[in-house]
C-alpha cells in the first residue's frame, strides 16, 4: 500500500507505516507495539520469498 502511494524509499515506506499504523495493525494484526524503524522494514522486505508471493497472488494462466 505505500509503494501505491508513491513510496520510492524504505524510509518513506517506514513513514507511511508510521503514519496509518493503528489502521494497519488493526486490518492485519500485526502484533508489534510500535511502527518498525526503516531498516527494520528493509530488513522485513528483503527477507520476502519472491516465488512465495507469486505463487500466492497470481492466478493460473490455464
Amino acid at each position: 500500500m505505500a509503494i501505491l502511494s508513491n513510496a520510492k524509499s524504505y524510509r518513506q515506506i517506514a513513514s507511511f507505516i508510521k503514519t496509518y499504523y493503528k489502521i494497519l495493525n488493526a486490518e492485519f494484526s500485526l502484533g508489534w507495539r510500535n511502527p518498525q524503524a526503516y531498516t527494520t522494514v528493509r530488513n522485513i522486505i528483503q527477507g520476502i520469498d519472491q516465488q512465495e508471493i507469486d505463487t500466492r497472488t497470481f492466478l493460473p494462466l490455464h
